[in-house]
């Protein structure tokens, strides 16, 4: 195993050697960040002018959040309505197909007329 004697003495750190001087300046004088201090942002009218920069584009006043969903939720229907075909459960499949064509686009209807003449 060797000497322990002196590995010890070569890594024994002496607190002397350790001192806050050696890290730079730490005078209390120096600016400090405090909680009080206030940012700045400029002039309102900095502020204003640069939201006014923002492009927006052709925002509509409303949006239909059914419309938006009614893509997803329709794609859904026809994977469930596969899936009860796939099951051999043809009725509830076939009320499923129904509702497509109730609130389907002209492409989602003839989509599942065809799945209904395939059942």
């Amino acid at each position: 195993l060797g000497d322990t004697d002196s590995s010890s003495e070569e890594l024994s750190l002496d607190d002397d050697e350790l001192s806050l001087d050696d890290l730079g300046d730490t005078d209390s004088s120096s600016e400090e960040l405090s909680l009080d201090d206030d940012l700045s942002l400029g002039d309102d009218d900095d502020l204003d002018s640069l939201l006014n920069q923002l492009d927006t584009g052709e925002m509509p006043d409303e949006i239909d959040i059914n419309e938006e969903n009614s893509g997803d939720e329709i794609s859904s229907q026809f994977d469930l309505a596969q899936m009860f075909i796939d099951m051999d459960d043809n009725d509830t499949a076939h009320g499923i197909l129904d509702e497509i064509i109730q609130k389907g686009n002209e492409e989602q209807k003839q989509k599942a007329q065809s799945m209904i003449a395939n059942i």
